[in-house]
């Protein structure tokens, strides 16, 4: 990242919005060269992100986004039920406050759906609760690069549907 940066200066004195693919075969560094030189709002991937906990601390402050992509993460660097000795970070991210979000990488490629990427999600962490799930799609919208009115609208369109649904379902909520 750090070679790419005036490449990037056109967008950047566009304030374009960016996200880099970083941390998923490279070290945290990589990670870390793609906020600073790159000025990224989020990262895709970002696997390696454990290795620098006052990095991982930065992303929380700053909101920038995490973008999982667990099919993709199977067939480039291994992440399989009981092929690797490291955890799928998933579950951590989102416990220490991180935006992550699951996206397709690149559907074609990866032959995948938003569907079937939580689907593998859930495979690789042990399983994901329905309100985990509901926390990926919220960050999605969160970390989404959308003008604020948007936005906005989507994210109460969000919350009041999952108020609604609640509502409708608060007799088996509470069994």
């Amino acid at each position: 990242p750090s070679e790419l940066r005036a490449y990037f200066m056109p967008f950047l004195q566009q304030c374009l919005r960016i996200t880099i693919h970083a941390g998923e075969t490279e070290s945290a560094e990589n990670i870390w060269e793609a906020v600073y030189h790159l000025s990224a709002d989020r990262i895709g991937h970002g696997l390696k992100l454990t290795e620098h906990p006052e990095l991982l601390k930065r992303f929380v402050d700053k909101h920038i986004g995490i973008e999982m992509c667990p099919s993709s993460n199977d067939q480039i660097v291994g992440f399989r039920v009981g092929f690797r000795n490291e955890p799928y970070p998933l579950k951590d991210y989102m416990n220490a406050g991180l935006k992550v979000s699951l996206n397709t990488d690149n559907a074609g490629i990866s032959r995948t759906t938003l569907s079937n990427e939580f689907l593998k999600a859930a495979e690789l962490c042990g399983g994901l609760s329905l309100w985990e799930c509901l926390v990926l799609i919220r960050n999605s919208l969160i970390t989404a690069f959308i003008d604020a009115k948007t936005q906005k609208q989507l994210l109460n369109t969000f919350e009041n549907d999952i108020h609604d649904w609640c509502l409708a379902n608060k007799n088996a909520l509470l069994s």
